[in-house]
C-alpha cells in the first residue's frame, strides 16, 4: 500500500491542535442543528444535563444548550476548547462549560449527569 504524501489534510491532528480556527471551517458540518432535533425529538433534551464528549470547537454543544439545562463539554485540546468558549460567548450562551479530558477518562464523578 503506497503511503499518502505528507500535507495539511492528512494531518487533521496538526490541524486540530495548532489551527483550530481553521480546522473549526474546514469541520463545519451543516447538518448539526437538524441532528440536534431529531436527538430532541427522541430524548427530549429540555432541562437535561449533558456531557458533550469530544466537543472541539464547541459547534454540537452550543445547539445542545439550546434545549438543556447544562452542557459540559469534554475536549483535550486547550486550543480546541479556547475556541469553543470564545463561540459560546459569541452565541450569548451561558449553560456550556468546558473541560479537559477524553472519552476514555472523562473527568466527572460517577452520577453526575
Amino acid at each position: 500500500m503506497k503511503a499518502r504524501p505528507l500535507s495539511i489534510e492528512n494531518r487533521w491532528d496538526i490541524l486540530y491542535r495548532d489551527y483550530p480556527e481553521i480546522y473549526d471551517e474546514f469541520a463545519h458540518v451543516p447538518y448539526t442543528p437538524k441532528m440536534i432535533d431529531i436527538l430532541h425529538e427522541r430524548f427530549n433534551l429540555i432541562n437535561k444535563i449533558i456531557v458533550d464528549v469530544g466537543s472541539g470547537s464547541g459547534r454540537s454543544s452550543i445547539e445542545l444548550a439550546r434545549y438543556a439545562e447544562k452542557v459540559i463539554g469534554v475536549e483535550p485540546e486547550k486550543s480546541m476548547r479556547d475556541v469553543a468558549q470564545k463561540n459560546t460567548v459569541e452565541q450569548g450562551l451561558d449553560n456550556i462549560v468546558y473541560v479537559d479530558g477524553r472519552a476514555e477518562a472523562i473527568p466527572l464523578e460517577d452520577s453526575a449527569v
